[in-house]
């Protein structure tokens, strides 16, 4: 099994983002685990360009601060872009991550 290391992205509000600020904001943090499945595909859907979508399983072991968000996990980052979380299974101590396409954030 492949291992993993790389950004998961938690999109929280109530965040101060500067000095007496508040909002949304996206919370980076590092998580080392394993690729469970590894896989690629592509979709046209009658554009120029096909769309690319992965399909990899992560696995990290969660700390609390994971487990009391892991419903604002929006991303995970793969080979330096940032890929959106699917779904997400808790196989408790870890987390599952299953990613799809590109992640564009929408504040």
């Amino acid at each position: 099994m492949a291992k993993y290391y790389g950004l998961v992205g938690y999109k929280l509000s109530n965040v101060e983002i500067r000095p007496g600020v508040y909002g949304s904001d996206i919370v980076e943090r590092t998580v080392y685990g394993d690729y469970e499945r590894i896989d690629k595909k592509t979709e046209n859907q009658g554009q120029v360009n096909d769309d690319i979508k992965i399909n990899h399983r992560i696995s990290f072991i969660a700390d609390p601060f994971a487990i009391d968000n892991q419903f604002n996990i929006k991303y995970a980052t793969h080979r330096g872009a940032k890929w959106s979380v699917t779904s997400i299974e808790e196989a408790y101590p870890r987390l599952i991550l299953n990613l799809g396409g590109i992640y564009h954030d929408s504040h």
